[in-house]
């Protein structure tokens, strides 16, 4: 089997794109169908590179318990060692007479290949074992030298969002300390509020300049993590590249995917070397590492740049292998080669937004030096405290109105930006999805700012006085404003207003209960049939009951308590960010009332509002 005939049957049998523990089974499940083998291992290094963790291990394409075990003594031993492919194809007991779990498993043969993250360290390995000889070797690794590199790089993306976690749960830690610290503060400081009234002001004015401080690290923190996420897609998403050449360079092999990055078809690429599309500022690092490789049998990873056929200049990442066996000298070289140009291009920003991070995490840390030295005036300070807690919502307000500018210059600068690639490039489908993406997200954005503007507004409304309110002319003024959406939907809405006496309640809070109720209705539709909702009105001895009912997609039981909470929603095919039942239970419940739902998948769903009388 050829590089070519080994990528073909990858393409049919197995879904490289797949990520996480779903890969590593998917990738075991492959593997033990493609070479017969009983045994397929995946694992990682573990305790400063000792031991051993599997991550998948099956027998047969069933799943084995997890394991872990010493590195030393071991035939992974010898894969983390040499760096290579290691083979064993027949009597490997006999070979390795004190491993143990050789005779347990009923081994005869061992083949192994370590995982090398992007630095070249060894972070695991995948090994086969077979209670017979392992036959045809070249397909075994050549199949694993492509998988090999698949595998690690999941495994490197794997580590890293673990790693993330950790630190994330660490500052989580920190937070509830902090928290923590702070009711203590205010439960021992509750004596002390007339020795701190001449210090209000100006321990009010540093805890703000510290939370803006807080507040920038933070927004600065998000947006590293999209852009990281944002790159990891692309690479995740981007089609493999692979070729092969020969010792002295000249193309024996490649796929299509290569010839389209590189803009040449197989049989132009064939009468040429490696060192002739390469740019040529790379080759004095280039060329040095190829002879290193064919000297010493040591892979290496690279970053170069391609000079396509079109004379454009694209950045490639390259992982580069011989390839051969102990019995047969290697007279090809392997490439596997993804277009990181994109990646190239936005790690000038990542370095830029890196640079603001030290920068805010210097502010931090001065800030932190100064609470250090102001702790015992903290002591002091319960009344800054309650005046902290009375101005968050302003807080809140302020800063996402402050945000509305940002993210409209951003959305501006997307059309300009939409408009000058179209004159550059044209109808550039991919270039257009991405725009689009990009367009979805900063619409999200601005959502969340208007949701957060909500908040802070129902926040700063709580206390606004009551008044008497016709529910019925409200009802009815609401029905007129969703008129639109009423039409488009082809709702029928049906109206049972009689009971419906005047309610004690904040106006524009009223409002805002019926509007959500009635939009959610419409917008919660089944598709199948014409959307149906009534609204009624009855009294009861302490309420007012509000109910409104309809026949749309409705929910399991076990998630109707979760629709109250901030940003959460069950249909992700509707535009929303599950604010709008938020607000509508905190302004209910503040005013004395209370809200209840029935709901029943493919049935529909009915509200109730109960306003205290």
């Amino acid at each position: 089997m050829n590089a070519q005939q080994a990528l073909e049957e990858i393409s049919q049998e197995f879904a490289i794109e797949t990520i996480g523990k779903e890969f590593f089974c998917s990738l075991s499940d492959y593997l033990s169908r493609a070479l017969k083998v009983a045994y397929v291992f995946i694992g990682e290094l573990t305790d400063e590179d000792e031991t051993i963790r599997s991550i998948v291990f099956c027998k047969q394409g069933n799943l084995i318990p997890n394991l872990e075990y010493p590195l030393v003594g071991s035939l992974c031993e010898q894969v983390v060692k040499t760096r290579h492919f290691c083979a064993f194809p027949r009597n490997v007991q006999q070979q390795f007479p004190n491993n143990r779990a050789l005779k347990y498993f009923g081994v005869d043969s061992y083949v192994g290949i370590p995982l090398t993250a992007a630095q070249g360290k060894v972070i695991g390995l995948i090994y086969l074992m077979d209670t017979g000889p392992i036959e045809d070797l070249d397909k075994v690794q050549l199949l694993l030298n492509i998988m090999a590199k698949r595998a690690a790089m999941e495994l490197e993306r794997d580590q890293q969002d673990r790693a993330l976690q950790a630190k994330n749960a660490e500052l989580e830690r920190v937070n509830q300390k902090l928290r923590h610290t702070q009711e203590a503060l205010r439960e021992s400081n509750q004596q002390l509020e007339v020795q701190v009234e001449n210090r209000t002001r100006e321990l009010s004015a540093r805890e703000e300049s510290l939370r803006k401080s807080f507040q920038r690290v933070v927004e600065l923190n998000h947006t590293l993590t999209e852009r990281e996420a944002f790159l990891s897609s692309i690479v995740n998403q981007t089609s493999v590249g692979i070729a092969q050449v020969d010792l002295t360079g000249r193309f024996t092999f490649a796929n299509e995917s290569y010839c389209k990055m590189v803009g040449y078809s197989l049989e132009e690429l064939q009468s040429r070397s490696y060192q002739d599309i390469t740019h040529s500022e790379d080759l004095s690092y280039n060329v040095p590492r190829m002879e290193h490789l064919i000297r010493t049998g040591q892979s290496f990873e690279i970053e170069k740049r391609y000079v396509r056929k079109d004379g454009f200049s694209m950045w490639a990442l390259i992982n580069v292998s011989l390839i051969g066996s102990a019995d047969e000298p290697s007279s090809r070289i392997m490439a596997v080669c993804q277009d990181i140009t994109r990646r190239k291009q936005a790690e000038q920003q990542l370095l830029t937004i890196s640079e603001e991070l030290v920068r805010a995490n210097r502010d931090l840390w001065v800030a932190n030096e100064e609470i250090k030295d102001r702790n015992e005036e903290l002591a002091a300070a319960n009344q800054q405290l309650l005046h902290i807690n009375a101005d968050l919502d302003n807080f809140i307000y302020t800063a996402s109105h402050d945000l509305k500018a940002p993210i409209l210059n951003i959305e501006g600068l997307m059309k300009v930006l939409s408009r000058r690639i179209h004159k550059l490039t044209g109808r550039d489908e991919p270039m257009a999805n991405i725009l689009s993406l990009m367009e979805n997200s900063v619409n999200r954005f601005k959502e969340t700012i208007t949701d957060l503007t909500d908040i802070a507004r129902i926040q700063k409304q709580m206390d606004q006085v009551s008044e008497e309110v016709n529910l019925t002319e409200i009802v009815n003024a609401t029905v007129m404003d969703l008129e639109q959406q009423i039409q488009e939907s082809g709702a029928q809405i049906e109206l049972h207003l009689e009971a419906c006496p005047a309610v004690v309640f904040p106006r524009k809070n009223l409002k805002s209960v019926v509007y959500n109720l009635l939009s959610n209705a419409i917008k919660y539709r089944d598709p199948s049939r014409t959307p149906h909702v009534a609204i009624t009105c009855q009294q009861t001895d302490n309420f007012l009951v509000l109910s409104v009912q309809d026949n749309g997609l409705g929910m399991e039981s076990q998630d109707k308590d979760k629709i109250f909470d901030m940003f959460k929603r069950l249909h992700a095919h509707v535009d929303g960010t599950g604010i709008g039942l938020y607000i509508v239970k905190k302004v209910v419940e503040n005013a004395g009332g209370k809200i209840e739902v029935d709901s029943q998948v493919g049935a529909g769903t009915t509200f109730r509002v109960y306003f205290k009388r």
